[in-house]
């Protein structure tokens, strides 16, 4: 499910995707000397660099980043707080590595229409975890987060009304399945536009390289955003987006 990035958003996913590098030394904030351009590249161009010295202030005083020398190297790097953070705001982004056990997660729900509100409420919350719709009221994810739901389940008493199953697909390709319940091949074309974009403007130097960068760390953080991060087993056979993230990651 997409999301309204803020740039506190775009700073802590630069440094989840990028491995926590960056690039310039200049002072943030008055707090310490960092290396920042790299990072400064996933801001959009309405956004100005006083606000991405703020967020990264920001981020430094509720102990989300902080600072870290490697090789001697100055870098940012995400806390465990900051991780939780991310992780809060952005669930897909733990999926990342995970590997699939060849379950999936079932959730069936029966929420009568005088409780719309708590229903479309429970929806929204199993798309942010990633969840995809096989039916009407019924919800499905290959990630084991089982326990995700049953906190929100058990916080707003719909024990009675909630079901939560972990089974394997007897009948059918899970394949073919994902691709219809994610609607995978349009999020494939996505990333597909970005790496032609990438292939485009390889010949580009100086700031044109440093523009088309920056346009390209945008368009990625708002596509992971949608991204269900589903196994490599359920991806099509042409899936591009590991390839996009490499492009993204060859940014330094």
């Amino acid at each position: 499910m997409s999301k309204l990035l803020s740039v506190k958003d775009r700073v802590l996913l630069g440094l989840a995707f990028l491995g926590d590098v960056l690039d310039e030394a200049r002072l943030v904030g008055g707090l310490v000397s960092v290396k920042y351009q790299n990072l400064y590249g996933w801001v959009p161009p309405q956004y100005c660099k006083n606000d991405f010295y703020k967020a990264v202030s920001d981020l430094f005083k509720t102990q989300d980043i902080e600072k870290r020398t490697e090789k001697g190297e100055v870098c940012l790097v995400l806390t465990n707080q900051g991780k939780k953070r991310l992780v809060r705001r952005f669930p897909v982004v733990k999926f990342a590595q995970t590997k699939w056990d060849g379950m999936f997660t079932q959730v069936v729900f029966d929420i009568e229409e005088v409780a719309r509100t708590i229903r479309d409420s429970l929806r929204q919350w199993l798309l942010a975890l990633t969840f995809g719709r096989l039916q009407k009221s019924v919800y499905i994810t290959p990630h084991n987060i089982a326990q995700d739901v049953a906190e929100f389940v058990e916080a707003h008493h719909l024990e009675e009304a909630v079901k939560v199953f972990r089974s394997k697909l007897v009948m059918g390709d899970p394949k073919e399945l994902a691709g219809k319940v994610w609607k995978i091949s349009r999020l494939n074309r996505k990333y597909q536009k970005l790496v032609e974009a990438w292939e485009k403007g390889k010949g580009l130097t100086g700031k044109d390289r440093e523009e088309l960068n920056r346009k390209l760390k945008s368009a990625f953080a708002e596509i992971v955003t949608i991204d269900p991060f589903l196994p490599k087993e359920l991806l099509p056979n042409d899936w591009i987006g590991g390839e996009a993230r490499r492009i993204i990651q060859s940014m330094k």
